[in-house]
């Protein structure tokens, strides 16, 4: 698996997506969190670690999407 961030700047909203594929992250993205409006944009492939640290940090109101499973960060 790989983890995919799609930042505010480029998507409408923050979502850290565990996928296959970028292609598969924005299909889930696209499913599961909004539409992306920006069609050159793209998602970020991020490490393991970055994503471990990133769930540790993350406010308790924040969701993390990890492929098609959301719910709140637990670590």
């Amino acid at each position: 698996m790989r983890f995919y961030e799609f930042n505010t700047t480029d998507f409408p909203y923050y979502a850290l997506i565990g996928a296959v594929s970028a292609e598969d992250a924005e299909k889930d993205y696209v499913e599961e969190v909004s539409d992306i409006d920006n069609k050159n944009a793209k998602p970020v492939e991020v490490t393991k670690e970055y994503t471990v640290e990133k769930i540790k940090t993350a406010n308790s109101d924040e969701r993390i999407v990890t492929g098609k499973q959301i719910g709140r960060a637990h670590v």
